[in-house]
């Protein structure tokens, strides 16, 4: 029992830290926040030092340090904590030096009971002084992210119940292990891993496993030493793995047969996997005299068995063009809710036995890599018989199927058959099934359907049972036969349907005003369609809730415009007085678009539902020139899109092609847009395009035209509402981005973010003066010529005063950084990301001000070890932020 007055926590994010009462036993500090004031670091030796002026350091039983720490409070801790020789319970999270750096007398700290360490920097391992600590209990390792070698004489923990790591390889490095005898769990035990400390003997000690076993390698052991594991003593033992390598060359089935039968646990055990046995039939206590009937989860991976245990019938080749049955029959399992299937190469067919309810409770099935199966137990879903006898439930509380691999297998009920079922996960199943996922786990439940090549599928109907699903919000089909209009007329509340290499068939329905004709999406997404655009025109006449829409490499849409107003529109002929009103305004619209196929017209819905448009691959497709009004029967352009946000165009080079020169009437775009993204479109030389987008807030442009130049956004610059801005392969878009007479006046500049390859057009003294006073964050990514910085352009860099993040990224050849970066006085964070030829940083480089450095793991370890040992800062490895915005 810890009393409360005893305890204490220092939380460094605040401002003032409060002296620690002499009496308590137990202390935490938090180092959240620590890291994003610059403050805290200045002063944090000395607050600490106060505050634990009457604290007896010597009497302290509990430190626990949690969160991010520089290097100098890590050796403010080693200081203070040179004489905390008492404790039992220590916790280290998240550091990036040894752990001595901490605490200079760790390995003195024999009383430990707990101890859990961590570390972000894989250069580093634990201490080899652990196996001193011989009082310990628990030992966690869980959160330690470098490489883990263990010290040889580990064994001497003779107390430790708990060792908790993240990877089972670890477990298996324990020489010796038999001497824990009071070890909990051991997740990976490898026979004579090495030439001593590893014997199969070892694990007759482990009486108090009460977690998992995996025992590994038992090709190497001898059939005289089976009895040596004595598992069936194991009484508390939960999960148990035995495991035969299946890549060795040669197999013994006799010997391996006889170590399987003496290797029987106890008979409460919940989990059993056996993988790689060579010998001919499961074993007396998993079949014949089964022991083992309480099991919750039963896994059979590349048997050789010809007898299974008691699941039903399984048939395989007697010889060839014939079968035979070989399963054990009597009793069967009572609580099995997970059953795993895999590499089972004979079998042909595993069919239900009417005379046992089976699978009564059985929750999740897997079956992988069974190239001969041609029959499940799910199959007699798909039969007559089984529809006509609605009293047979084969799997009530069925709710997880996943099938891969099993090429022959084509009968399979509609998915999903039933209710219960969360999860449906297939991969290359049959002729004609690449890939099924059917998910209602999630609060977003979908359906993904891929079909092969090759398919002999006529209709999505032989496949999924689309009345069973009313609930699904997302649907994505690839490959498949045609999407009709009375498969998704079934899905009631589908959000998102995405369709790729496929086609949509559906007749000319209502149009928005008719409800019954209508879908509640919300996005669709048409990748390598074959619609034309008059097709998917029809199409988005029945969505009048869509808001996001995603179009890539259809290449039947050739053009695309917005739908002029009805009111404005002539129709060719009369409609007949029979036809409704609404499908009188849909055949009016659809009318507008003539003989031209190819052209896709957004309908007058749409401008005031969608919200972003994607348009990407479309290497032919174009937007209509806007004429003046006198010639408004032809829509042009999207400026109509009162409601469009975000607009993204990729790999559609004549896209703007009618914009080129100032023959159109109006803007392609509409002026309501937030974020521009637009890449590898041709021709263009001038930004007087998009003068209309005033309420921009982001845009990125990258291969629009070697001869784009900024020239005209200078009131995008200082006037309109543009933060964020992306420049790449654009070699002279900064040329002249200044007009002459503003280079030496001064300018207010909006620009918050900039991203771009031109180092050497961005780091110029016009360029830079603009920026001076708004950006924050400046990213140098993707040069694949810069080695260095010149003394000007580093010169440049320190005009921007207001800089808070500095990133390089991606530069191939950059070997340093700029030698002086002490001017950029707010400067917090400097990122270092995928640049492998840098190897160190430059010395007495830095302003006071920075906080944080990212590395990742593509920069040389020389200069991971460089950030590691600089002083004031937070490092993380392998922490970048978003490079692409």
């Amino acid at each position: 029992m810890v009393s409360s007055h005893e305890c204490y926590t220092i939380d460094c994010s605040h401002e003032r830290f409060r002296e620690i009462p002499p009496d308590v036993r137990h202390l935490s500090i938090v180092m959240g926040g620590a890291e994003e004031d610059a403050s805290i670091n200045e002063t944090f030796h000395g607050n600490v030092i106060l505050i634990m002026k009457r604290f007896k350091v010597e009497n302290l039983h509990t430190l626990m340090i949690f969160g991010c720490y520089y290097r100098s409070m890590a050796n403010t801790f080693g200081d203070v904590f040179r004489k905390a020789k008492a404790l039992r319970v220590l916790r280290l999270s998240t550091m990036y030096y040894p752990v001595d750096h901490i605490l200079h007398n760790f390995s003195a700290l024999m009383h430990l009971r707990y101890l859990k360490l961590g570390s972000e920097y894989d250069k580093i391992s634990p201490p080899r002084c652990i196996s001193r600590f011989y009082k310990l209990i628990v030992l966690d390792l869980k959160d330690w992210k470098g490489s883990i070698n263990l010290p040889v004489d580990m064994s001497n923990l003779a107390r430790l119940r708990h060792f908790i790591v993240s990877h089972d390889e670890t477990h298996s490095k324990i020489c010796e292990v038999g001497k824990l005898q009071t070890l909990q769990e051991l997740r990976r035990f490898e026979v004579n891993r090495e030439k001593s400390g590893f014997e199969i003997k070892q694990l007759g000690h482990l009486i108090q496993l009460s977690g998992s076993l995996s025992i590994c390698n038992l090709e190497k052991m001898q059939a005289k030493e089976a009895d040596e594991v004595n598992l069936l003593s194991k009484n508390s033992l939960k999960k148990l793995t035995l495991e035969w390598d299946v890549q060795r060359s040669q197999k013994e089935p006799d010997k391996e047969q006889h170590i399987l039968n003496v290797l029987r646990p106890h008979d409460n055990l919940q989990e059993l996997c056996i993988r790689g046995h060579g010998g001919h039939s499961c074993p007396p206590w998993l079949g014949s005299k089964l022991s083992v009937k309480n099991l919750q989860s039963l896994h059979l991976d590349t048997v050789n068995w010809t007898v299974f245990p008691p699941l039903g019938e399984f048939w395989l080749p007697k010889e060839p063009g014939q079968e035979y049955l070989r399963s054990v029959q009597g009793k069967s399992f009572q609580n099995l809710k997970t059953l795993e299937l895999v590499g089972l190469t004979r079998l042909e067919k595993w069919v239900h036995n009417e005379k046992f309810l089976l699978f009564s409770l059985l929750e999740t099935f897997i079956i992988r890599d069974c190239p001969e199966l041609v029959e499940l137990p799910v199959s007699q879903y798909a039969s007559q018989k089984f529809k006509q006898d609605v009293m047979i439930d084969l799997f009530p509380k069925m709710q997880e199927v996943r099938i891969a691999d099993c090429p022959k297998l084509e009968s399979l009920p509609l998915i999903p058959w039933t209710d219960t079922l969360l999860t449906v996960d297939m991969k290359n199943v049959g002729s004609s099934l690449e890939k099924l996922v059917y998910s209602t786990k999630s609060s977003s439940s979908k359906l993904l359907l891929e079909i092969k090549e090759d398919h002999h599928l006529e209709c999505l109907d032989e496949m999924v049972a689309f009345h069973n699903l009313s609930k699904i919000h997302e649907l994505e089909v690839s490959k498949s036969p045609p999407l009709m209009n009375k498969h998704l007329h079934w899905l009631t509340s589908l959000k998102t349907l995405k369709i790729s290499d496929s086609s949509i068939t559906l007749p000319l329905l209502g149009g928005p005003d008719d409800e019954k004709d209508t879908l509640a999406l919300e996005r669709l997404e048409i990748k390598n369609c074959s619609a034309n655009g008059k097709e998917l025109t029809q199409f988005l006449l029945q969505l009048p809730k869509l808001s996001f829409f995603r179009m890539s490499s259809c290449q039947n849409v050739t053009s695309m415009g917005v739908m002029a107003l009805l009111a404005t529109a002539e129709p060719t002929s009369m409609p007949s007085s029979s036809t409704s009103s609404n499908e009188t305004g849909s055949q009016l619209q659809i009318e507008e678009v003539g003989d031209e196929v190819g052209l896709l017209l957004f309908p007058k819905h749409l401008t005031v539902s969608l919200r972003e448009l994607q348009i990407t691959m479309n290497p032919g497709l174009s937007l209509l020139a806007s004429l003046p009004p006198e010639n408004n029967s032809r829509p042009g352009g999207l400026h109509n899109l009162h409601s469009l946000q975000t607009l993204f165009i990729r790999g559609c080079p004549k896209l703007l092609s009618a914009y080129s020169s100032s023959s159109s009437y109006c803007f392609p775009f509409p002026s309501t847009l937030d974020s521009l993204r637009i890449e590898d479109v041709e021709d263009m030389h001038t930004f007087a395009p998009l003068s209309n987008l005033t309420s921009l807030t982001y845009l990125f442009i990258e291969n629009c035209g070697k001869d784009l130049r900024g020239e005209g956004l200078w009131t995008f610059f200082t006037q309109g509402c543009l933060t964020r801005l992306c420049v790449y392969r654009s070699p002279n878009f900064f040329d002249n981005l200044v007009p002459h007479q503003q280079e030496e006046l001064p300018a207010y500049c909006k620009i918050e973010m900039l991203r771009t390859d031109d180092i050497a057009g961005v780091l110029v003294t016009p360029i830079c003066r603009l920026f001076s006073s708004s950006l924050n964050v400046l990213g140098l990514c993707s040069n694949k010529e810069i080695v260095s910085f010149t003394k000007e352009q580093e010169k440049a860099l320190e005009l921007i005063t207001s800089l808070q993040d500095l990133c390089f990224f991606h530069n191939e050849k950059l070997q340093s950084l700029p030698a002086d970066l002490r001017g950029l006085n707010n400067l917090r964070i400097l990122e270092i990301l995928r640049c492998s030829a840098i190897r160190s940083l430059p010395k007495n480089a830095f302003p006071n001000s920075l906080q944080k450095i990212n590395v990742d793991r593509r920069c040389s370890e020389e200069l991971q070890h460089h950030c590691i040992m600089l002083e004031g800062v937070t490092v993380n490895i392998d922490r970048p932020v978003n490079t692409n915005l």
